[in-house]
């Protein structure tokens, strides 16, 4: 701000003010314009990759961090999530992606592997075999 206030010649109060007001114009701009699209899907593999993530974290800092509880639980939670949205039990196949209640495109190695390796981290720390 005091960079600012220099090269312009203004005081700080000054500057922020017009700060202020140029950011209200910017957003009020930004309001008329079309939304982008919202990409929202959920992806086998990389939540895969997100349950083996949280497992192994919690896993290996249980002793050390206070949050290691919390994680263990968000990598239930996905892991119960994509069993319960994504495994397709009939056909003993995964879907690839799930998006506002609905599950499509068949499932391809990167998401068996990825998922399979979620599962794995998560039984290494949970113990739960149903994992």
């Amino acid at each position: 701000l005091e960079e600012l206030a220099t090269a312009f010649g203004q005081p700080i109060d000054a500057v922020i003010r017009d700060l202020r007001t140029i950011r209200q114009r910017l957003h009020a701009t930004r309001r008329q314009r079309p939304r982008p699209g919202l990409d929202d899907k959920v992806l086998t593999a990389w939540n895969g990759l997100m349950i083996a993530a949280f497992a192994r974290a919690a896993r290996q800092l249980r002793t050390q961090s206070p949050q290691a509880t919390t994680w263990l639980r968000a990598a239930e939670r996905a892991a119960q999530f994509l069993r319960d949205t994504v495994w397709d039990a009939n056909r003993g196949s995964l879907w690839r992606r799930w998006r506002a209640g609905e599950a499509g495109i068949d499932g391809y190695a990167e998401d068996y592997a990825c998922l399979a390796f979620g599962v794995l981290e998560l039984f290494e720390a949970t113990g739960d075999a149903s994992w």
